[in-house]
C-alpha cells in the first residue's frame, strides 16, 4: 500500500508519467483494469484453495491434480472463444457480467464441498472456467477499445500489472483466509469458508462490470494473451 501510494505521488509530479492520467479518466479502462484485477484474483485464489484441498483432503498427487485442473484450462479457452464473439453480439458489459456470475456459482457450488468431493471440485472448476475467460476477454478488450494508437501499449502493460496484482492479491487472500478457518489441518470446513471468499470476489465483479461501456468492441489481434 505504501510504495502504491508512493508510485501514486511520483506519477503524479512527473512531466512524463508511466501511466498518463488520461488513461485512468477513461471509463472502460478503469472498470477493464478493475474486472481483470478481480477475475485475477478469483483464479489464483480457486487454484491455490483447489490444489491444498486436492493434495492434503483427498490425498491426490500432482498428476492427479493435473488432471482436475485441465477441466478449468480447457473450459476457460473455450470461455475466451464464445466471449469475442458474445462481445460483438451483446457488449463487453454483458459478456463481464455473465463471466462473473458463473465464477459466483462456481465458487457458491465448491463451498459445499465434502471429505470426497471430487464431483463437485471437477463441476466447480468447470463451471469457473468459461466465467474466467469470459470476464477476461470482456476486460481486456474494454481496458483498449477507447484507447489510442499511441496509448495501446501502455494501456495493455496496465492491464498485465492488474492482473499480476489480482493474482498475488488472490493468494494472499486465500490463504490467509485459509489459514485462519483451520485449526490444524487443512479441513473441508476450512475450504469451504475459504472458497467464499473468492465468491465474494467475484460478486464485487458484478457491480464493477456495470461500469464497463456497454457498446460492442472488436478485439484487436493478439489483445488477448490468455
Amino acid at each position: 500500500m505504501f510504495l502504491g501510494s508512493a508510485f501514486a505521488v511520483v506519477e503524479r509530479r512527473s512531466h512524463d508519467p508511466v501511466i498518463p492520467p488520461r488513461l485512468l479518466r477513461i471509463r472502460g479502462v478503469a472498470a477493464g483494469n478493475a474486472v481483470v484485477l478481480l477475475a485475477g484474483l478469483c483464479v489464483d485464489g480457486l487454484l491455490l484453495l483447489s490444489t491444498r484441498y486436492s493434495q492434503q483432503v483427498l490425498g491426490a498427487g500432482p498428476l492427479a491434480f493435473g488432471v482436475i485442473a485441465a477441466v478449468m484450462t480447457v473450459t476457460s479457452v473455450a470461455g475466451v472463444a464464445i466471449g469475442q464473439n458474445l462481445v460483438s453480439r451483446f457488449g463487453i458489459r454483458v459478456v463481464s457480467g455473465v463471466g462473473m456470475t458463473l465464477m459466483i456459482t462456481a465458487g457458491t457450488l465448491l463451498t459445499q464441498i465434502g471429505e470426497q468431493g471430487v464431483t463437485v471440485l471437477v463441476v466447480g472448476m468447470a463451471l469457473f472456467g468459461p466465467g474466467m475467460g469470459m470476464a477476461f476477454v470482456a476486460g481486456q478488450i474494454a481496458c483498449l477499445a477507447q484507447v489510442s494508437e499511441a496509448d495501446a501499449g501502455t494501456a495493455s502493460g496496465l492491464e498485465e500489472t492488474s492482473f499480476a496484482v489480482g493474482t498475488t492479491l488472490g493468494t494472499a487472500v486465500a490463504s490467509a483466509t485459509l489459514t485462519a478457518a483451520a485449526t490444524a489441518a487443512v479441513s473441508t470446513g476450512a475450504v469451504g469458508t475459504a472458497f467464499a471468499v473468492v465468491s465474494v470476489a467475484a460478486l464485487l465483479g458484478l457491480p464493477v462490470s456495470r461500469l464497463l461501456p456497454h457498446v460492442a468492441a472488436v478485439a484487436t489481434p493478439g489483445s488477448v494473451s490468455r
